[in-house]
């Protein structure tokens, strides 16, 4: 998936920029960690873990945004200046079905020249 970063600012965020997410949560939930997904693929609450953000700890989507749609991510920091060193990462993601206990599923990369082979996902 391709996944990005941004912060509470009102240049990553615009006007929407108060303290909630998307989903009513303060942006202190869960230490300040969390991720933005498209409502369409991945909903309120699904835990993810993404390489390299918070030591690939599962984080749960508690945002939406206006950029992040399809096979986007948009991780969360306090800081500015740490949503830009981010940058843009291309990152194998596995996401946690809800409820707990239920199968996990992977989020692959897709190479140019893939096959589609079956047991790759779309993302």
């Amino acid at each position: 998936m391709r996944v990005t970063a941004y912060c509470p600012c009102h240049r990553c965020c615009g006007r929407n920029s108060d303290g909630r997410t998307a989903s009513g949560r303060s942006i202190y939930a869960n230490g300040a960690r969390f991720v933005a997904a498209d409502a369409r693929l991945l909903a309120f609450g699904t835990r993810l873990s993404v390489p390299g953000y918070y030591g690939g700890a599962p984080v749960p989507v508690l945002d939406r945004g206006g950029r992040v749609k399809g096979r986007r991510l948009d991780v969360f920091f306090l800081s500015h200046a740490r949503a830009r060193t981010w940058g843009v990462r291309r990152l194998d993601v596995t996401v946690y079905a809800s409820p707990p206990g239920a199968a996990t599923r992977r989020f692959y990369r897709r190479d140019a020249g893939d096959s589609g082979d079956e047991r790759k996902s779309p993302f």
